[in-house]
C-alpha cells in the first residue's frame, strides 16, 4: 500500500525542520566553545573535533537500536543480512 502524499510531505517538512534546528544548535554550541586568544588565534578548536566524534559515535549507537526496533516490529532484517533478491 502506497503512503499518502500528505503523510510523506509532512514527514519531509518535519525532517527538514529538525535538520535546520540541529544545524543552528551546532553553530551556537561551536560559537560557545571556540574563543579568540589575545594574539587573534582561535583556541579550543580541538574541542569541536571531540564533540563531533562523540556525537557521531552516540548517533551510530542510537541508530543501531532504532534499526533493531524496526526489525523487530516488521519481522525482517532491515540493514544486515543476506540479500537474496540480488542473486540470479
Amino acid at each position: 500500500m502506497a503512503k499518502a502524499p500528505v503523510t510523506v510531505c509532512s514527514f519531509s517538512a518535519v525532517s527538514a525542520s529538525l535538520q535546520q534546528l540541529s544545524g543552528g544548535f551546532g553553530s551556537v554550541l561551536a560559537g560557545a566553545i571556540i574563543a579568540q586568544g589575545a594574539d587573534g588565534e582561535l583556541i579550543h578548536f580541538d574541542r569541536i573535533g571531540y564533540v563531533v566524534v562523540t556525537t557521531t559515535i552516540v548517533t551510530l549507537v542510537m541508530m543501531y537500536f532504532v534499526q533493531k526496533a524496526v526489525a523487530e516490529r516488521t519481522g525482517k532484517r532491515v540493514v544486515w543480512g543476506e540479500r537474496t533478491d540480488l542473486v540470479s
